[in-house]
Order: C-alpha cells, then sequence, then structure tokens
C-alpha cells in the first residue's frame, strides 16, 4: 500500500487527467505528473477499467501488484546507482 502522503487524492486526480500524461496500455491506463504543486516527488495513478473485471477487488489487486512492483524496481535501482 501506497503512504498515505503519496496518495493521489480526487482533486490530484482531476488535475492529472487535465494537465498530466496518460500512458495508454491495452489492459490499463498510467497517469501520471511530474513535480506537481510543489511536492518533491512525483504523482502517478493507475486505472484499472470494468472491461478487465467488474469486481473492485480484482482491480484494487492488479494496481497494489503494479505498484509494489514499481517500489521493488526502485529500490534495485537505489542499491545499484547509489
Amino acid at each position: 500500500m501506497i503512504a498515505k502522503k503519496y496518495r493521489l487524492t480526487t482533486k490530484d486526480i482531476h488535475y492529472i487527467l487535465k494537465r498530466g500524461y496518460r500512458h495508454k496500455g491495452q489492459l490499463f491506463v498510467f497517469l501520471t505528473i511530474p513535480q506537481y504543486t510543489q511536492r518533491p516527488y512525483h504523482q502517478r495513478s493507475l486505472s484499472v477499467p470494468v472491461t478487465l473485471d467488474k469486481r473492485a477487488t480484482v482491480r484494487n489487486t492488479i494496481k497494489r501488484s503494479f505498484f509494489a512492483f514499481i517500489e521493488e524496481l526502485y529500490a534495485l535501482d537505489n542499491k545499484l546507482y547509489h
């Protein structure tokens, strides 16, 4: 689970939808905006469509798995280069 200070609010999602970048894949949409409103970290969101699975629990599991994978990559990157 992402720490609360790194999570996006509804307001953040609307801002990203208007001004951020969308990376569409076959299974999901990845939304991102660099250095949003003077925060020292980037904001990201993952949208898993209902067409993939109508159950929210399954879609949330996919999101959590994706972000866990990203966190592992960042941890590995920090070990290699720092």
